[in-house]
Parts: C-alpha cells; sequence; structure tokens
C-alpha cells in the first residue's frame, strides 16, 4: 500500500491565519505598543504551542465593559491579571467583535505572520463588526467530546456491522502512526458551528485535503468537519470503524478523536472503479 501523508501541514485552521495583508490598516491598533514574539500562539488550554509563522502578543489591558473589534483572523487569549481564564479562535466574518469576558484584565492575540502588518485590534467599533464567537460552556464541551468518543451525535450511520476496515483498498491519506503533540491540534475539539473548542481527551488534525467524488474510510470512531476553503460547511461522526459522510461542496476536512487513539487513526481514500 502506497502510504502518503496528505494532511495540508501549511494550512491548518491555521491557514485561515494567513489572509492576505496588502489592505491598509495597522495605525490605530492596540498591538502597535505591544510587544510581539515569534514562533509560537496560545492554544486553548493556555499552553503555548510552536509555530514558527505564528505571532503572539504580550499583555494588552483589557475591559469587559468596552468593545473590541478585529480585523484579521487571530486567536484571543483572555487573562485575569496573569492568570489564564480562556482561549477563542476568529476567523470568520472580519471585522468581528469579540467575547466579553467579565472577569478578564488582559488579553493576549496570536495571528499568522503575514497579517502583521494589516491586523487591527482596536478598543472602537468598526463599521460592519458584528460578535463572531459563540462561547461553549465547559459542561457543554466534555459533554460533546464524550459524545464523539462514542458516536452518540451521528447524524447518519456510516457504519455498519459489516464493514471490514482491513478489506478496504486504496490510498492511505492519513496514518497517525509517528504522530506527535506537534502534528495535531491537543485537547481541542470543533463544535456544531466549526468552532475550535476546548475539549477533554480528545485532539483535532490539521487540514486534510479532501474530494468528494472519492470514497474515504476510517478505522476508528471520530467527528470529522467539512469546509470549503475557510468557510465551514458541516460536521459528521463516524461510529466505530467506516466511511466518512460525503460533502459535496468541501475541499478540506479537519478530524477530531480520542487521544488514547493518537497514534493509531488511518484514513484510506478507496480505489474507484469505472
Amino acid at each position: 500500500m502506497n502510504f502518503s501523508l496528505r494532511i495540508l501541514f501549511t494550512i491548518p485552521i491555521l491557514f485561515v491565519l494567513a489572509a492576505c495583508s496588502n489592505d491598509e490598516g495597522g495605525e490605530d491598533s492596540l498591538l502597535n505598543d505591544a510587544e510581539i514574539d515569534e514562533g509560537y500562539y496560545i492554544n486553548y488550554n493556555g499552553g503555548e504551542s510552536e509555530n514558527a509563522n505564528m505571532r503572539t502578543s504580550e499583555f494588552i489591558e483589557y475591559d469587559s465593559e468596552t468593545d473590541y473589534s478585529l480585523t484579521r483572523p487571530a486567536y484571543v487569549s483572555y487573562y485575569n491579571e496573569e492568570d489564564f481564564l480562556k482561549t477563542n479562535l476568529y476567523v470568520d466574518n472580519m471585522p468581528v467583535l469579540i467575547e466579553a469576558v467579565s472577569d478578564a484584565t488582559h488579553v493576549r492575540l496570536s495571528y499568522n505572520q503575514n497579517n502583521e502588518d494589516a491586523i487591527i485590534f482596536t478598543d472602537e467599533v468598526l463599521e460592519g463588526a458584528e460578535t463572531g464567537h459563540e462561547s461553549v460552556p465547559e459542561d457543554e464541551a466534555e459533554a460533546e467530546a464524550a459524545g464523539s468518543a462514542n458516536g452518540e451525535e451521528s447524524s447518519e450511520d456510516t457504519s455498519s456491522e459489516g464493514f471490514d476496515f482491513d478489506s478496504v483498498e486504496g490510498e492511505t491519506v492519513l496514518d497517525t502512526s509517528e504522530f506527535t503533540d506537534q502534528d495535531l491540534f491537543m485537547y481541542q475539539g470543533i463544535n456544531e458551528e466549526g468552532a475550535f473548542t476546548q475539549m477533554d481527551n480528545v485532539a483535532t488534525t490539521r487540514g486534510i485535503a479532501y474530494d468528494s467524488d472519492s470514497r474515504y474510510a476510517v478505522n476508528q470512531s471520530a467527528d470529522i468537519a467539512y469546509y470549503s476553503d475557510s468557510e465551514f460547511l458541516e460536521i459528521h461522526s463516524v461510529d466505530d470503524e467506516g466511511y466518512i459522510e460525503n460533502v459535496p461542496d468541501a475541499n478540506f476536512i479537519n478530524i477530531t478523536y480520542n487521544l488514547d487513539d493518537m497514534n493509531d487513526l488511518v484514513m484510506i481514500e478507496e480505489n474507484q472503479t469505472d
């Protein structure tokens, strides 16, 4: 079997953080007075995840009674003084109003280097900016994670009692046997709105090329989020091993699965027959 891992490491969900930076802006950004570090971003657990293309600000004073606008995709991490509270990812419908977090006194922003000359983070409401993040309470996130592991949220049963993954003939397009935590978004899943959300005991792959004219099988339970470029389309679950849902408009996917199986997940693109 020809193993050709086709994970788009240069365009994970972080790929949307690399939007064009050729428009005007930056003059009024609160980032202008902040020290900027290179080589990592703040993840959903408040830790530093290495990524050579990312830039992260130091602490910026924040007032939850004030509206803040953001003009480029970024992670926004909230703190009470230096105590980490949460991280939100904003990727769509720019400019966007970030979530108001009442206990926060400071924020840090993480964004792609391609945006550093264009990103604006301001304590003003920019024209057209609307709230762009829907917060998921921790207990709901845990429930989603448990549902993913047990296949409880499957919108359609894509597996069958008679399915035999080992009998699928085709090209292996994902093999996690040598994955480390640098290859995955650790403790992060994708909710029903397509937003990355902190979840216990799961990990999510980076972007994987997807061809709706092909048929794909995975060897264990997983949630598959489908995208058309940066636009989230829908999410489906596979209970145990089975074929994943076909979504005609999608061109890449992210797969969320149980961390206990970190090095066991395999996906095969089945050989097409005439």
